[in-house]
């Protein structure tokens, strides 16, 4: 092959390389749709703090601040363009809605309208035609808010449309999220793990007598928090979860936003059975933290037990007994009330109680099996205690309410 030959050989590869060059961006674009209507939404941003008042009225959460500005609405701009040979005519539904082009709507997750532009102006019913021009673009842009008649929206994901306020009406949609505040300050939840466990009392702190009753233990453990989600309502992202471990003593507190939760716990301990206790539910409100105890189930109470409280307990005494090993004794007595006649073996049954400074007890008895007196009828017990150091009042429970009396002073 001479030279003449190579150079004619190179130039008819090159052809072919540049036909294919200016082929492939052609076949390209006949692939994708060119004339027509084209209509889009976009926004100033995908995710908003809000602030932490959050799913309730505007307030002002003493100590709660944002590493997040916190803002109460954002744009968003929606263009409609007539890329079509011909003009395209809309018919609206009155003057405003020719004005104002687009109606802009935010929907939560399942579908439901929170919010519409347009519903504060009004105009009367006259049918207002409209033509969008070969070549032409309308657009709009405007303020989508955040707080709806004066509440945040609620944490998650929502939809926003764009459509013409007319007819045909050519729409467009994108989503955006609402997020939890980056901190909340004094909004939470806390509480304390128990293990419910059976007890023998012998002596302490009821004086001559030995019985089990049910006590609950506090116990260390992981506890799980967990947005809680409506049954039969459709959501598009997973429900928030925290975890938190408490302390030695059981006792946990955890940030979180303004809304409804279940708290659960589990062992944190070797050996754990993997049972974990049962769900609570929780409401949080903004600017406080809901307390909440959490319990895991210990063995049944045995038929002895199984006792009720008496309606109302109506007064409580206290006096000195004497000593027993070196340590005061104190004599508690309660009156109180029953729904009917037939009642029997009124006691006063030891309570867990949360305040150290309280030592507090149940005045329970046995129903009647039978057919009895249908009134109201006086009801009393006593035993004799022992009170703990730190402890300065005792106070008696019942069905209705408690009665308690203060410690009274050694002499």
């Amino acid at each position: 092959m001479n030279f003449l030959h190579l150079r004619r050989l190179v130039s008819v590869v090159a052809g072919l390389m540049g036909l294919l060059l200016v082929s492939l961006p052609q076949a390209a674009l006949g692939a994708t749709a060119r004339g027509g209507l084209q209509i889009s939404l976009s926004t100033s941003g995908y995710r908003f703090s809000i602030a932490g008042d959050a799913g309730g009225a505007a307030a002002k959460t003493k100590g709660a601040r944002s590493s997040v500005p916190v803002r109460e609405s954002f744009a968003a701009t929606a263009a409609l363009a007539n890329l079509s040979k011909t003009d395209v005519a809309f018919t609206f539904p009155d003057p405003a809605a020719a004005a104002r082009l687009f109606t802009f709507r935010i929907l939560d997750s399942a579908g439901t309208k929170i919010w519409e532009s347009g519903t504060d102006t009004m105009s009367a019913q006259v049918i207002t035609p409209a033509t969008l021009k070969r070549g032409s673009r309308w657009a709009r842009t405007v303020q989508i808010p955040l707080k709806v008649e004066g509440t945040w929206l609620a944490p998650g994901q929502y939809s926003l449309e764009a459509a013409i306020a007319g007819q045909p009406a050519p729409s467009a949609s994108t989503l955006f999220e609402i997020a939890w505040p980056a901190e909340t300050g004094g909004t939470g939840i806390k509480g304390r793990v128990f293990q419910a466990a059976e007890v023998t009392l012998n002596p302490f702190p009821v004086i001559g007598t030995q019985q089990s009753i049910s006590l609950a233990i506090p116990v260390k453990a992981v506890v799980t928090v967990e947005e809680y989600n409506e049954p039969g309502r459709q959501y598009f992202r997973a429900p928030y979860v925290w975890t938190v471990e408490t302390d030695e003593e059981g006792n946990y507190q955890l940030t979180t936003p303004p809304g409804r939760y279940s708290v659960s716990a589990r062992k944190f301990a070797e050996g754990n059975d993997g049972k974990s206790s049962p769900s609570y539910p929780v409401e949080v409100t903004p600017g406080r933290f809901a307390v909440q105890y959490i319990y895991f189930p210990g063995a049944p109470l045995s038929r002895a037990q199984l006792v009720t409280a008496v309606y109302s307990v109506t007064a409580t005494n206290l006096g000195p007994v004497g000593t027993s090993s070196g340590v005061s004794l104190l004599h508690l007595g309660a009156q109180g009330t029953v729904s009917s006649g037939g009642w029997s073996q009124p006691q006063l049954r030891p309570r867990l109680s949360l305040d150290s400074t309280v030592l507090a007890f149940d005045f329970v008895a046995e129903p009647p099996t039978g057919a009895a007196t249908q009134a109201f009828m006086p009801i009393a017990a006593s035993l004799d205690v022992v009170c703990p150091a730190g402890v300065t009042k005792i106070r008696v429970h019942s069905q209705v309410g408690y009665a308690e009396t203060d410690r009274p002073a050694e002499e």
